[in-house]
């Protein structure tokens, strides 16, 4: 059984290293490694695409955001 004290470790994730991977190569943002780390860094290149796409700054990967860097990414990889 685990302590309330023990640590909370935020770890890689291959869902946030995807989408941080779009952010990158399909939105342009500068984040750093690709790391699967959600930090300040992303969330607030996720903000600021959100704001720059007309898209709800929730402050989460939601589909319709998720969705549009994807179009993005695949249109600059087909050109």
């Amino acid at each position: 059984m685990e302590s309330d004290s023990a640590p909370v470790l935020d770890g890689p994730d291959t869902r946030t290293a995807n989408l941080r991977t779009l952010l990158t190569r399909g939105g342009g943002y500068v984040l750093g490694p690709i790391d699967g780390i959600a930090g300040k860094k992303t969330r607030a290149a996720e903000n600021a695409f959100q704001l720059a796409s007309g898209l709800d700054q929730s402050g989460e990967f939601y589909p319709p955001t998720v969705a549009r860097l994807r179009a993005i990414f695949e249109a600059k990889a087909a050109a």
